[in-house]
């Protein structure tokens, strides 16, 4: 269910925002967070509201209910990484973040190469 995490997250697509902005957030397609969408209007964690740009399209904003879950959600996930480096030296810790960095930068791209040589 990692779309609906992604629809529901505020600091990855803050705002009310179109299904194609939540993908490319997400690295996932538009027609699979559209799937979604229902269900999480369903729970009461989204809406969908008229694009003030384009009458006909419509845009995904989280409820207060979504923003709630949301905001419960990422403290339980910070927390868990939080407790976890609790006892890493600082050294390690800057280490990890570099390390990781590094990882998306390289998973970044080799996604990027994949999507060019699929459409190219």
């Amino acid at each position: 269910m990692r779309t609906a995490e992604d629809v529901v997250q505020p600091d990855r697509a803050p705002g009310a925002v179109g299904t194609g902005c939540v993908g490319r957030a997400s690295n996932i397609a538009g027609p699979h967070v559209t799937r979604h969408v229902p269900g999480l209007e369903r729970r009461g964690l989204v809406e969908r509201v008229v694009d003030p740009e384009d009458q006909r399209a419509r845009l995904i904003t989280l409820t207060a209910k979504g923003r709630r879950v949301t905001g419960r959600y990422l403290d339980v996930v910070y927390g868990w990484f939080s407790a976890a480096l609790t006892d890493w030296a600082a050294k390690d810790r800057r280490d990890l973040t570099r390390l990781l960095g590094r990882l998306v930068d390289d998973l970044t791209a080799q996604l990027a190469a994949e999507v060019t040589t699929e459409r190219g």
